[in-house]
Order: structure tokens, then C-alpha cells, then sequence
């Protein structure tokens, strides 16, 4: 258990690097909005499902498809297949997410869902078992004149 939680330590840092500071290539001031006004909300639920979905498909194409460009930059295809990498073999595989709630971090919003892994282990008799692992995956959103923009991802 103390490695899977060094691994969510060095994971949550590696994807927090990766989006730290980023934000639209333009000098542009974020907006307040409304975290649960229907468009954010549909915003979110569609950068999540591509990132999620490229995690889960190890597709790098989809995974950037909503990241700025200094996010690209920082993730590149190949940092992202050794994240992935290192996610699998340390927790399994991203087998679902389910969106919780969102936060108040004025002027961003963070959304939040339960992202589930699984991975199959040998137990002492060589007997296959599969052990699940629930993680937070957390979005932080902000508002521009421009549209949402991702400027952070991680999970926990």
C-alpha cells in the first residue's frame, strides 16, 4: 500500500507539473461563472471524457485534444505514454469515472469525479485477483473571453 501511495503522490505531482501555470496562449484574463450553469458543466464533462478517455485508450491524440498549447508542450506523446505506462502497471487500468461535484477556487472552478482502476495481481498461491483502486481526478477550469480553458489536471 505505501508504494501505491508514493505512486498517487509522484503521479498527482507529474500531472500538476504538467498543467502548472498553463493557461491560454493569449494573455488573457480569467472570468468569474457559474460552476453550475449547464455550459461549464458540459465544458468539463467533455475535457474530462477526452483526457479520461485517452488515460483509459492510451491515446495520446484525444488525451491533448482541449490542452493549450503549453500544456502540449509539457505533455508530450512521450512523457504521456510513460505516464500511462507507470500508471498501469502501478494501479491497473482506468476501467470508469464518475463526475462528484465541483469546488469554488475563485476565479477557477475545479471539478471533480472518482476515476476507478483495476489491475490483476497473483496472490501467494499464484491465484489471480483483481484489486481496485479509486482515485479523485480533479479538472480546474477557468473562463476567458475566448471560452473555458483547462489550466490544471491531476489525479489523487
Amino acid at each position: 500500500m505505501k508504494v501505491i501511495r508514493l505512486f498517487v503522490i509522484a503521479m498527482s505531482a507529474v500531472l500538476l507539473l504538467a498543467g502548472a501555470g498553463c493557461k491560454s496562449t493569449e494573455k488573457t484574463k480569467l472570468g468569474e461563472f457559474d460552476p453550475n450553469d449547464n455550459e461549464a458543466l458540459k465544458v468539463a464533462k467533455t475535457f474530462a471524457d477526452d483526457i479520461l478517455t485517452g488515460v483509459k485508450t492510451d491515446n495520446y491524440q484525444l488525451f491533448c485534444k482541449n490542452l493549450s498549447p503549453e500544456m502540449r508542450e509539457k505533455m508530450t506523446e512521450k512523457t504521456f505514454k510513460a505516464t500511462v505506462k507507470e500508471m498501469t502497471d502501478r494501479v491497473g487500468t482506468l476501467q470508469n469515472w464518475t463526475y462528484l461535484t465541483v469546488m469554488d477556487k475563485t476565479p477557477l472552478k475545479a471539478f471533480v469525479w472518482k476515476a476507478s482502476f483495476q489491475k490483476e495481481i497473483k496472490d501467494k498461491d499464484n491465484k489471480p485477483l483483481k484489486l481496485d483502486t479509486d482515485m479523485l481526478f480533479q479538472l480546474f477550469i477557468g473562463k476567458t473571453d475566448k471560452g473555458y480553458v483547462i489550466l490544471i489536471f491531476a489525479f489523487q
